[in-house]
């Protein structure tokens, strides 16, 4: 699997592996000590970035002070001086209820980001100078060619380019109950698949079944 940026999503899916590992400035090899570390240098390490935490009342309160909420508050106020009173509970009510349903929805997103980060994986295989390297998984960088196999946590979204009867659970994220298959052929190549996710294989899924795979930055896969 090769580790793929944002720029080179959109095309990656329908190009063969040969063409990946070009548009990756990578190659069958994978990436040498030298090059992994200027591209360390350039993107980054491999991590989820933790936003900065704003206190708990700050975030409830701006469910009720936005723009929108403001104009509904303003619309209740002048439902009660019209003598309304049903009609102002009514608007006020639903300000309420809309407020703290979207408050609660971000807050489960949030444990739900913190619960993903703890499950990332601390170290990734991958191809580094021609040979097999275990190495801490946030220093995996675009370009990188990821080793799976079966029981393996996945360290970073990337595109398979070459694999053996490849399944990845992906329930973490997506909910499916049973394992999806993956494939390296091109989308729209005689025989490949139709969509791009099958290509893909992204951060926290988990092998269940697989031969032989690398990364987009493995099962051969490249990351």
């Amino acid at each position: 699997m090769t580790m793929a940026t944002s720029s080179t999503e959109a095309v990656i899916e329908q190009q063969p592996p040969e063409a990946v590992y070009v548009r990756m400035e990578s190659r069958r090899s994978g990436l040498t000590t030298s090059e992994a570390a200027g591209r360390l240098d350039r993107f980054g390490p491999n991590t989820i970035t933790k936003a900065k935490r704003v206190p708990l009342v700050h975030r409830l309160t701006s469910h009720f002070t936005h723009l929108m909420a403001i104009l509904l508050w303003v619309g209740g106020g002048v439902g009660f001086a019209a003598g309304l009173a049903e009609l102002g509970i009514a608007i006020w009510l639903v300000n309420v209820i809309n407020g703290i349903f979207s408050f609660w929805q971000e807050f489960r997103a949030e444990k739900a980001t913190e619960a993903l980060r703890r499950l990332l994986p601390v170290q990734a295989r991958v191809l580094r100078d021609g040979a097999a390297a275990l190495i801490p998984a946030d220093q995996l960088v675009p370009g990188d060619l990821l080793l799976l196999e079966e029981g393996d946590l996945i360290s970073a979204d990337g595109r398979v380019v070459e694999h053996s009867e490849l399944r990845v659970n992906q329930s973490t994220l997506t909910g499916e109950a049973n394992p999806v298959r993956k494939a390296a052929d091109p989308v729209g190549a005689p025989g490949g698949p139709v969509w791009p996710q099958i290509l893909r294989v992204c951060m926290n899924f988990s092998i269940s079944y697989a031969l032989l795979c690398m990364p987009s930055g493995t099962c051969c896969g490249a990351t």
